[in-house]
Order: structure tokens, then C-alpha cells, then sequence
């Protein structure tokens, strides 16, 4: 079973047709599309500002010229995760935690993912790919007692069907030495139709502690819709958490972030991880400097409370953590 949403925009004709783009600028962004593909749920499409074309949901995914640009220092594979994948379907950075790859597919492409690259050359795979290798994975696992979560990544762990999922837990759940999950979803913000209290049972019953973290980029995106998607994780024993990602243009205001953090708050969700964004291929035009991203942090602390503020962090290649960004910014020579 796939997880899709009818009337998604995929195209350049289907950005025509909603308006986002002119029909004489078509040629312009086909290849955009040709070199990262577009996928934009309904719903979300729905948030847009039509009237203003800095729109922070469209910026975050409506294709954008600027894609093209190839920046000096911005690659495929930032943060080298293709170094540390034992197996097709794990990354394993961090010792005492995996990345799981358990889907290709994502409920919205967004336009600033550092995996742009590689979910562009696997759109299309289904879940064949990720059966066939996945004993390998859980194989790999087993074998390396001091993995003690186990993170369920993608593409969007939430676009495999309740069935899949289920039976993906049952297989983690014979490794004794798993202490917990965790599952990193755009899913609750982009489509949140798809949170359903079956889906929410299956997450609760995981067999282990199991944390969802959102990915809510700005106040406009927590909607009736997407708040009730979270708090139905929450009836269900869930932990919510959520990770932002500081983008230029989009939410590198900190009134608006810290609108952005006291609505999570007040709404359950733990504001966890804002992060710096990482060089990615076709993201250049979100990126801010470690010294401007910290003065907006600053402000934030404040004027927020210490439960409400997130940890401002940046992944550093070859890291064995993540990385404090006043570490980067007040000691930059220091070796992580």
C-alpha cells in the first residue's frame, strides 16, 4: 500500500495551473524539476500566499530558480553520510545510534533538504528496494551491541503503510540491546491526513519507547490540521518532538522563531533541535552564516523560556556529536 495524496502538484504544468508560476516561464524551471524533482500535497499547497511571491511555504516548496546555482562548497552528500553506511540501508555516524533508511518517498519534496540529491535519483524505487536489503540492516544492528536507538529515517518513515511499519518493529523488537526509537517525519507538517489513530497505535505499540520529531519551520505551518495530528501521537504515548531548520528568507527572524517555539510549547510539542542548515547541492539560497544565525539565536534565549528554547546546533562531518554552534562561532579552530 503507498501512502499518497491525490491532486499533489509534481510539475511544471501543475505549478502553472495553480499559479505559483507563469505559463512563460515554464521553460525556465523545467530544468529545476529535471535536476530535483517537485511534489507539493494539496494541502500544503493550500498554506501558500498567492499575493506574495517570499511566501515562506512557498519558499520551502515551490522549485525555485535559484536551485540551479552550483555554490562553492555546496555538494551532494554535506554531511558525508554516504562514509558511514555499512549497508544500503544504514548510516551509522554516531556510535551508540543508526540512521534506518525505510523509505525513498516523502510526503512533500522540500526545497532546502540536505538529501535533495539522493531522494531526486531514487524517486520512483518503492518498497521492494528497501525489503530486499533490509535483513541486512537489521543484521548489522544485532551485531553491534552498542546501538541503543534506533532512528527510522528516509525519505519519510511515515509514508510506509501501518502494515509495514508494524512489521518493520516486530523485527527491531527481537534485538534485546535496542533501548528505543525514533522516527523523523515532515509527514504531521506537510500532510497530516496521513496521522491517523491507526497509525498512531501502531507507533505506540512499537515495543520499545518510541519519540516522533516534526519538523514545523514556521508559525504558519502549525495549522488546526497538523496540531491535531501531533496531539493524537501524544494521546498515544508519543513523544513529540520538534527540529526546525534556520532557512534565509523563510524564518531567520527571531520573532518569528520564537513564535514559532512558544506555539509548540503550548501545544505539547518539545521544541528540541533548531538546526543550522547544511550545505546541500541547489540550497544556497537558504543558507545564513554561523555569526548571523547565532545573533538571531541570541535573541531568542532572551526571550524565550528555557523550555521553550531548542538547542542551536550544526552537524560537522566526521563529528561525534552534533555541534553547539557558539562552539563554531567562538571557537573556530577547535577540532570536534
Amino acid at each position: 500500500m503507498k501512502i499518497v495524496e491525490k491532486k499533489s502538484l509534481t510539475s511544471v504544468g501543475d505549478l502553472v495551473k495553480a499559479g505559483f508560476i507563469s505559463e512563460n516561464q515554464q521553460l525556465l524551471y523545467e530544468p529545476v524539476l529535471t535536476r530535483f524533482c517537485a511534489l507539493i500535497p494539496s494541502y500544503y499547497a493550500a498554506l501558500i500566499d498567492p499575493d506574495d511571491p517570499n511566501c515562506p511555504i512557498r519558499r520551502q516548496s515551490v522549485p525555485d530558480l535559484a536551485e540551479l546555482h552550483h555554490a562553492p562548497g555546496f555538494i551532494e552528500d554535506p554531511l558525508k553520510d554516504l562514509d558511514h553506511r555499512p549497508t544500503p540501508l544504514v548510516i551509522h555516524r554516531y556510535a551508540d545510534r543508526v540512521l534506518l533508511l525505510v523509505s525513498a518517498r516523502c510526503s512533500m519534496l522540500c526545497r532546502f533538504c540536505f538529501r535533495k540529491s539522493l531522494i531526486n535519483r531514487q524517486s520512483g524505487q518503492d518498497s521492494e528496494v528497501y525489503d530486499k536489503n533490509r535483513q541486512d540492516a537489521l543484521t548489522y544492528i544485532e551485531e553491534n551491541k552498542a546501538i541503543k536507538e534506533v532512528i527510522l529515517s528516509g525519505g519519510d518513515p511515515l509514508m510506509n503503510s501501518d502494515q509495514a511499519l508494524k512489521s518493520l518493529f516486530n523485527d527491531l523488537s527481537s534485538i534485546k540491546h535496542i533501548v528505543a526509537y525514533r522516527i523523523h517525519s515532515r509527514v504531521p507538517v506537510t500532510l497530516p491526513s496521513r496521522v491517523t489513530y491507526a497509525l498512531t497505535e501502531v507507533i505506540g505499540g512499537a515495543g520499545r519507547p518510541c519519540r516522533v520529531v516534526t519538523h514545523f519551520n514556521h508559525p504558519r505551518e502549525l495549522t488546526d490540521q497538523s496540531i491535531n495530528a501531533c496531539e493524537k501521537l501524544a494521546r498515544a504515548g508519543v513523544d513529540v518532538l520538534n527540529q526546525s531548520v534556520l532557512l534565509a528568507g523563510v524564518n531567520d527572524r527571531s520573532y518569528l522563531l520564537a513564535e514559532l517555539f512558544r506555539r509548540l510549547f503550548s501545544h505539547g510539542i518539545k521544541p528540541y533541535y533548531l538546526h543550522h542548515p547544511d550545505p546541500a547541492s541547489g540550497t544556497s539560497h537558504f543558507y545564513i552564516s554561523p555569526e548571523a544565525g547565532w545573533k538571531i539565536y541570541s535573541s531568542l534565549r532572551r526571550a524565550l523560556k528555557s523550555q521553550e528554547l531548542p538547542r542551536y546546533v550544526i552537524d560537522i562531518p566526521d563529528a561525534s556529536r552534533k555541534v553547539s554552534v557558539s562552539d563554531l562561532v567562538f571557537v573556530p579552530n577547535r577540532m570536534f
